[in-house]
């Protein structure tokens, strides 16, 4: 066991557990990140020729990719799981693939470059020629469907047409005796007064 550390956890003994949960936290969202750009990365070497100078760039670029994120993955597992009783901010670690001792590489990430190498249809793209998937935060993640709301239909009906019924003789009829009205009460409340 290293000096300064708990047993178990490597982390020092001071520590609390909301600061293991952020770190947690951001060596997850460093992984996600490394994804991405594996992913831009893997787009790149599609569409640049087989035998050239960028696409030997872009293939040791994806490669020191994947290292850095079979790093990061490593050092997230040895983090182990959140010490925080039902935190959603972060997915908890499963064995994602087995690893290759020799090569150090993932097995799993070798075989779907092959295959990705070999396939004749290209990935999955929007129009601005990105991968058609995004990535979503554990809380939006965790969050439940939202129920479909029942809302009332909508009505187009023309809702001013009771006053158009009414007939404009009535208000002509009747505004002067209120108008009448109202002056004598302001004489009668300014004799008052």
């Amino acid at each position: 066991m290293e000096e300064g550390t708990v047993k178990g956890t490597g982390y020092p003994p001071g520590i609390s557990t909301l600061d293991i949960c952020n770190n947690i936290r951001e060596t997850d969202e460093l992984i996600r990140g490394l994804d991405l750009r594996i992913a831009r990365a893997r787009k790149t070497m599609g569409e640049v020729p087989p035998n050239s100078k960028e696409y030997s760039r872009a293939r040791s670029h994806l490669t020191t990719l994947q290292e850095t994120r079979l790093l990061n993955f490593r050092i997230l597992k040895k983090m182990g799981s959140c010490p925080l009783p039902g935190c959603n901010k972060h997915i908890t670690i499963e064995d994602e693939s087995e690893t290759d001792t020799e090569s150090g590489t993932d097995e799993d990430r070798l075989s779907m470059e092959r295959k990705s190498e070999r396939a004749s249809t290209p990935l999955a793209t929007n129009e601005k020629m990105d991968v058609d998937f995004q990535t979503v935060s554990p809380r939006k993640a965790a969050r439940r469907p939202s129920p479909a709301k029942n809302l009332p239909p909508v009505t187009t009906a023309n809702r001013f047409e009771k006053l158009e019924r009414v007939k404009t003789v009535f208000f002509k009829e009747v505004f002067p005796c209120f108008i009448q009205e109202i002056k004598v009460k302001k004489k009668k409340i300014k004799v008052n007064f």
